[in-house]
């Protein structure tokens, strides 16, 4: 049985390698993992209220078309947290720590594509809430711990 894959999708496929099998993460986010152990992402919609998250692993990612705006969220123990927006613009290579908390807030372009490199699985995935305190949860569990 053969994938039906978006032309866009091939596309973007690096020279000498080839779509293995397709994740649908979320109706905005598909993974299109690649037999040299890569991944194509591709982020159809922007999510500014989804819940920010985290990573099981580091990864090098390069920003191959349309670029995003990210929320970045960092604890800070003497004033809980703080966030930024940072543009991700095509062309840009970088390297996101697992413990790395953010969600996509915008796509300039309306659609961007990734190419990615992850790491070793090293943690599990945590979404996290920020308000008047901090709170996170493992992907797997639904109830919510506060930080101290």
């Amino acid at each position: 049985m053969s994938m039906r894959l978006p032309r866009a999708a091939i596309a973007r496929v690096p020279d000498g390698t080839r779509i293995v099998s397709v994740e649908r993460m979320s109706r905005a986010f598909t993974k299109y993992h690649l037999d040299d152990g890569r991944a194509l992402h591709r982020f159809k919609m922007e999510e500014p209220h989804a819940t920010p998250h985290d990573h099981p692993w580091s990864f090098d990612t390069e920003i191959l078309d349309g670029g995003y705006v990210e929320e970045v969220f960092h604890l800070d123990p003497s004033s809980g947290w703080h966030s930024e927006l940072v543009h991700r613009l095509p062309g840009e290579t970088y390297h996101v720590d697992a413990a790395h908390i953010h969600r996509i807030v915008e796509l300039p372009t309306g659609e961007c594509w990734t190419l990615v490199r992850a790491g070793p699985h090293t943690r599990e995935t945590r979404f996290w809430r920020f308000g008047d305190a901090v709170q996170s949860r493992a992907w797997h569990e639904r109830r919510w711990t506060r930080l101290a």
